[in-house]
């Protein structure tokens, strides 16, 4: 985010394609011209190294930090265009989560090895 902060206030536009990623839907719905948010981009880049920095020098804040900026920056995630889709998002990832869970419990089952000695 800080690269790309600052890559917005040098060229006027974002790295990447020219449009902005999803996250720009909601600024333009607030008429927020998403091409002047290089410096929201700065600060929040900076807080996310600063939030490395906790983590590398094993502060005591690291861990509440990073809940507080990872929830400031929930607006960056890759939402669908609106309406949203996320129906059909959901029930993959339920449908993979049951999926995950019935193979992890049968890899732990032990196995009944006296039918195949004949016992």
């Amino acid at each position: 985010m800080l690269i790309d902060g600052i890559y917005v206030i040098v060229n006027g536009k974002y790295i990447g394609p020219e449009k902005p990623g999803p996250w720009a839907y909601i600024f333009s719905a607030l008429g927020v011209n998403v091409f002047k948010l290089g410096p929201m981009f700065i600060v929040y880049g900076v807080l996310w190294l600063f939030w490395l920095y906790g983590i590398w020098t094993g502060k005591a804040w690291y861990f509440h930090f990073g809940i507080i900026i990872s929830t400031l920056t929930l607006w960056y995630l890759p939402v669908v265009h609106p309406p949203l889709k996320i129906g059909p998002f959901l029930s993959r990832q339920m449908y993979n989560f049951k999926r995950f869970n019935y193979e992890e419990k049968s890899i732990h089952r032990i196995p009944d090895c006296r039918h195949a000695q004949g016992v």
